[in-house]
This record gives C-alpha cells, sequence and structure tokens, in this order.
C-alpha cells in the first residue's frame, strides 16, 4: 500500500512537472505607439514584477503608427508560442481599428485574431491644453467645439474614439480638424509647444507635462463618471454631457490559438504582479486601475467582443463616411 501511496505521488509530481509551461527565451512585448504611451508606462511596471518573481526577461518593441495598427498587424501573425504578446490598447481594437483611416487600408486582424488573457489597466482620458489656452473646463471645451471657431483636435487609437464621440453628440462640423500623431506623448508634446490646440490622451501620459513650477500644460476635462481624486476641480465630460464616459483600457494578448497553457502562465503570473503593492503603487501614481472581473481570459474576452457590439453603429458610419471620400 505504501508503494502504490509513494508510486502515485512521483506520477503526480511528475505529470505536475510535464504540464508546467514557462517561457523558455525572451519575450517580446509588442506596443503599437511610440515610447512614453500608457501601455508602456503600465507593462514596464508589471513586466518588472514578473520577471523578478519568475526570473522569464521582456524586451519590449514599439511598432508605432495608425493609432496602434501596424504593431497588432505585426504582432497577431507571430506563432502562438507564447513568446510575444500584445500590450494593446483595447478602445482601438474593438472600436477604431477597423475604421478606414490613413495606413490602415491593409489591415486584416480582428477581435477574433487574439488569444485574451487579461485587461493590464484602466484610466480616464484627459482633453489636454496649453497652459495659457484660454478655454478653462469641459464647458468651456464643449462651447468651443459647438462655436464653428477652428479647432485643432488631436487624438489616435482609442482616444479618438473620444472625439468622434464629442462629434456624434455635438455635430460640429469641419471646424474641428482631427490630428493624427504616432503616439500620445507626441500629441501632448505639441499641445506644449503651441502646434496643437488640443489633444486627447491617457491621464498617465500628460503627469511628466504638468510636473514643475510652471507646467507646460494643463487638463480641461476628464472622460470617467467621476473626477480623479488629484484633480478634484477637473470637470468631467460626463458632467457636461451626460453619458459621456469612456474609459481607456490596456490589455495583454496572445496571438490566436495560444495552448490554454501558455494562457495560464501569463493570467496567473500578471495578475500576481498587478496585485502586488510595488505594482498597485505605481498605479495609483498614474491614475491606472484594475477590474478585478477583467483577470479572467473568458470574461474578459466577452467584454470586449460586447464593447465593439456597443460602437458597431459609430464604427459603421465613420468607415461609411471614409468610403465617400475615396477617389
Amino acid at each position: 500500500m505504501f508503494l502504490k501511496s509513494l508510486s502515485a505521488s512521483v506520477l503526480s509530481v511528475m505529470t505536475t512537472v510535464a504540464m508546467a509551461w514557462q517561457p523558455a527565451q525572451t519575450v517580446d512585448a509588442v506596443i503599437g505607439f511610440s515610447p512614453g504611451s500608457g501601455n508602456e508606462i503600465i507593462f514596464r511596471a508589471v513586466a518588472t514584477e514578473v520577471e523578478k518573481n519568475t526570473g522569464v526577461r521582456f524586451n519590449v518593441v514599439h511598432k508605432p503608427g495608425a493609432g496602434g495598427v501596424i504593431g497588432t498587424e505585426y504582432f497577431y501573425k507571430k506563432p502562438a508560442d507564447g513568446h510575444t504578446v500584445l500590450v494593446g490598447s483595447m478602445l482601438g481594437i474593438y472600436a477604431m481599428d477597423p475604421v478606414a483611416v490613413p495606413d490602415t487600408k491593409n489591415r486584416t486582424f480582428t477581435v477574433d485574431s487574439f488569444s485574451y488573457v487579461l485587461e493590464l489597466a484602466n484610466s480616464s482620458f484627459a482633453i489636454i491644453a496649453n497652459a495659457n489656452d484660454p478655454v478653462k473646463n469641459a464647458r468651456d471645451f464643449v462651447d468651443l467645439l459647438r462655436s464653428g471657431q477652428k479647432v485643432t483636435l488631436g487624438s489616435l487609437g482609442g482616444s479618438r474614439l473620444v472625439q468622434e464621440s464629442l462629434r456624434d453628440r455635438l455635430k460640429y462640423g469641419d471646424n474641428v480638424i482631427w490630428v493624427q500623431h504616432k503616439g500620445p506623448a507626441d500629441q501632448i508634446a505639441d499641445v506644449a509647444s503651441g502646434n496643437l490646440r488640443f489633444s486627447i490622451a491617457p491621464s498617465s501620459v500628460a503627469v511628466p507635462f504638468l510636473e514643475g513650477a510652471n507646467p507646460r500644460v494643463k487638463i480641461v476635462a476628464v472622460s470617467t463618471k467621476q473626477a480623479e481624486s488629484v484633480w478634484p476641480t477637473v470637470q468631467t465630460l460626463d458632467s457636461v454631457l451626460p453619458g459621456m464616459v469612456i474609459p481607456a483600457e490596456w490589455g495583454l494578448l496572445l496571438p490566436k490559438g495560444a495552448d490554454p497553457k501558455v494562457v495560464e502562465w501569463y493570467r496567473r503570473e500578471f495578475t500576481k504582479a498587478i496585485k502586488s503593492k510595488e505594482v498597485q503603487a505605481i498605479y495609483r501614481q498614474n491614475f491606472f486601475r484594475h477590474s478585478e472581473t477583467q483577470l479572467d481570459p473568458k470574461t474578459w474576452e466577452t467584454y470586449v467582443k460586447n464593447q465593439q457590439i456597443k460602437y458597431r453603429p459609430l464604427i459603421d458610419r465613420l468607415v461609411s463616411e471614409a468610403q465617400k471620400q475615396k477617389p
């Protein structure tokens, strides 16, 4: 009986070892934006903790362009062996990437082109203006867009969803000129230098531009339901346009067909890292939050696909407009 029990225990251990999976080489983490994006800030914080816990190393690969489309297109064709991940801006993937904007004519991926792991973080989008701009708050900003005055407004990827939702609500016309950039940090730098009137970008990306005694930019509105605790006087868009609540969302994705053991390794290790006190401190500093339910791959995949259905009418309109403009 003892030998049988021992044999069963040994077999159990051997089976567990055989089923275990961990990356066997450095993992490439693809980010479809230039350095300084919210994607990178989040991933480096979490990946540092995963590296400490597991010894696995990550290499950030920037593939900027077309609001994240170029990086996503590059990523999803990679082998599903667990050695390439995407740090995706989810609003871009489920809402804005289907839109026929410059550089996206050859886009071939859909929301079904991935193996879903988890949501890394969510945050507010900020409406950012030059520090000397006369617009002070969300009411001023909305009134300006309605006024017919010429306004340049920079957005890309998921932040363009905020812009297009504003256009849907306010019915503004060609007076608001959309400016597309390679990355949100580039946009905010243009606002700081006076080359762009407004930028819509994740609040975290604006933080470095707000530091110091004489900040170069200011936040005039945020896209969450409640104001950010560190900016209690900054109005929400929802306070002026009820229902205008659009969070920024980032997720960890693997190529389609990833082995469940691979998905589980990333889910387990990244969940552990996200919940660590070290990462949570960085999240608080950069206005990031995480949703407990979105740490489950199936729940999160269902959420993303439902969000695509929610925004489908808006996307269909934009695609139709783009097709009419083609020569």
